[in-house]
């Protein structure tokens, strides 16, 4: 999650939800064995570039930002 012009309340929220999302990546890839972390993680990507609205914004995995 990326909150732009972020006060400290924002960033201390974002990073809590990066965390919850990384300790989710992985044990989600723990249940299912044969799967990283960071593939579980693309497919959520991909799962919430699909649900996302005209005009949202999505950083790719290389850090360039599109909207949709």
């Amino acid at each position: 999650m990326f909150v732009p012009s972020a006060g400290d309340d924002e960033v201390k929220l974002a990073k809590a939800e990066n965390a919850d999302r990384t300790t989710f990546f992985i044990q989600t890839a723990k249940a299912l064995e044969k799967v990283s972390p960071s593939e579980i993680a693309k497919q959520w990507a991909k799962g919430m570039w699909a649900k996302g609205s005209k005009g949202h914004w999505y950083r790719s995995s290389k850090g360039s930002w599109s909207q949709k």
